[in-house]
């Protein structure tokens, strides 16, 4: 299972590490200032769809388990979520010193945020369940053991990884 404990490793990596201490900086890059652009865009979009989107991805997760019996693509899964980092990054963040704001665009931001918060959810659970199903039944323990062990390297990670941001914006 060393895969899939690997996978929910770089899984909350990335996400820890963008999400909230990066996404809660985005600002809306409309021209036209309203309550929505100014009060309600961060808070709506940063926290509420992530989270949303982490639960729903979550609850697809058990109805949809795929792929079932191979580490590897949930390996590669959780690697290709490595793209959420440059384009958060490129999205409106303020302040800013050091990168160029390439993605002026709302939606695209917002579509960015869902994605990540569907696989967020959907590969913290199936990283969970694949797992389970991989070892004998008097090996399960141990390996749930492991899975949670991989869960905080990736929590603390990425947590350690969110606090370098000043640097890198």
């Amino acid at each position: 299972i060393w895969m899939h404990g690997l996978a929910v490793c770089l899984c909350f990596l990335v996400s820890l590490s963008l999400y909230p201490s990066i996404t809660s900086l985005v600002k809306s890059t409309s021209p036209v200032h309203t309550e929505w652009t100014d009060k309600y865009f961060t808070p709506v979009i940063a926290f509420l769809v992530f989270s949303v989107c982490d639960y729903l991805g979550r609850f697809i997760a058990g109805y949809l388990q795929w792929p079932r019996n191979n580490g590897w693509w949930v390996l590669l899964f959780s690697i290709s979520r490595f793209v959420f980092m440059p384009l958060v990054l490129l999205c409106n963040i303020q302040p800013r010193t050091h990168l160029p704001v390439l993605i002026t665009s709302d939606l695209v931001y917002a579509t960015i945020v869902l994605l990540m918060g569907l696989s967020n959810g959907y590969l913290a659970n199936i990283t969970f369940i694949c797992a389970a199903k991989q070892v004998d039944p008097h090996e399960q323990e141990v390996a749930s053991a492991m899975m949670v062990l991989s869960l905080g390297v990736g929590l603390a990670g990425g947590s350690g990884l969110g606090l370098f941001k000043d640097y890198v914006i």
